[in-house]
Order: C-alpha cells, then sequence, then structure tokens
C-alpha cells in the first residue's frame, strides 16, 4: 500500500534528488580494488581475494593497504578467541600463528577442526597471522627452503631417514601430515607444532 502524501510534487522532487543523489555517491565512494606492490604483493593479492571471496571485510580492509600491523594481527587474534570461546573453548591464541586449544569431550576432532577453521575464516586470522609473520621475519625474502630444512632438522622435526631433496620438497609444498596441529589428535605435540611454525616463518631465529 502506498504511503499517503500531501504534497506529490514535493514527493517528486525529493525522490528525484535522491536518486540522483544515490547515483552521484555510489560513484564516488565505492572503493576501488587495491593494487598491491612490493616484495609480498601477490601474497597480498592472494589473502585479499581469498578474504573477498569469504566475505570478510574485517581481513580485506587491514589487507587492502598493503601494510599489515601487530594491532590489526592482535584484533583478528582477539575475534578468533572470542568465536571460539562463543563454541565452548578456551583458547590461547599467538599472534602471527600457532594457539592452544582445549580439547572438548563432546566434540569430536572432526567438530573441533571444524570450528577451528570457521573461526579462523571468520576472525580474520586465516588470512593475516601467515602472512604478517612471514613479512616481519623475512621482510625480504631471504629466507631459503635450505635454511627452513636445516632448522627443522636441528629441532627433530624433519627425521634422519628423510633425505635433503625430499625435506625441501615438504618445505615447499608444507606438506607436513605428521605433525598435526589439532589439539585433538592424538599424535599432536604442542612443541612439534610450534619448531614447524617457528623454523618455516623465521628460521634464523630459531
Amino acid at each position: 500500500m502506498a504511503r499517503p502524501s500531501t504534497n506529490l510534487f514535493a514527493s517528486a522532487t525529493l525522490v528525484t534528488m535522491l536518486l540522483t543523489g544515490g547515483c552521484g555517491q555510489s560513484s564516488s565512494t565505492a572503493s576501488a580494488e587495491p593494487s598491491f606492490s612490493g616484495t609480498y604483493a601477490e601474497e597480498y593479492q592472494q589473502e585479499y581475494e581469498q578474504a573477498k571471496s569469504n566475505g570478510n571485510t574485517f581481513a580485506m580492509d587491514a589487507l587492502r593497504d598493503g601494510t599489515l600491523t601487530e594491532q590489526e594481527v592482535t584484533e583478528a587474534s582477539d575475534r578468533y578467541t572470542q568465536c571460539m570461546a562463543d563454541r565452548g573453548y578456551t583458547v590461547a591464541k599467538h599472534p602471527g600463528g600457532g594457539s592452544d586449544i582445549n580439547v572438548r569431550e563432546d566434540r569430536t576432532p572432526e567438530q573441533q577442526s571444524k570450528d577451528d577453521d570457521w573461526c579462523g575464516k571468520d576472525s580474520g586470522t586465516y588470512y593475516l597471522d601467515g602472512l604478517w609473520t612471514r613479512q616481519h621475519n623475512d621482510p625480504d625474502k631471504r629466507n631459503s627452503p635450505e635454511m627452513i630444512v636445516d632448522c627443522l632438522r636441528r629441532h627433530q622435526v624433519i627425521d634422519d631417514d628423510v633425505n635433503d631433496e625430499q625435506a625441501l620438497a615438504k618445505v615447499r609444498n608444507w606438506d607436513f601430515p605428521e605433525v598435526p596441529f589439532d589439539a585433538s589428535d592424538p599424535e599432536y605435540s604442542a612443541e612439534r607444532s610450534n619448531w614447524l611454525l617457528g623454523c618455516m616463518n623465521n628460521p634464523r631465529e630459531f
């Protein structure tokens, strides 16, 4: 049912103004797609597109200027912790990657993994953590795969029965099924998973 009006001319004029004004505002304020540059331009573009495809505007805004800050990563971490708390978990999230999650006996490992994945994507940590850590620890991309392999061997993440060629392939493909990050996995080791993250992100310091 149309809303009654006492001034049809004024109403028509107002509608015209709103329509033309709306069009002008849309064209002037529409956010242009970012164009990334610099050492990590490809990674920023990739994470931005993933965040966009999943509708995460928080992560998109954080990535848009091609520079992540510790404040943005910490906010994402806080969002993740709250998301998991809403699902009944107690979480200690480490900015830049890694977390300690209590195991819920009423949830299957598959469900806990789904909850973790959902909260990672919803909070933004899925898109920001790894990139921020890599850029912070290796701004010039000078960490070679060989350095990472050496670090992983020192901390016994890669066994001696894995030769150098196999180890390099594992590093390049992030192929470490033997080091689960799911705390409910019977093979889970917080120490090994932390060493893996540390060596992959900053082998010169570990």
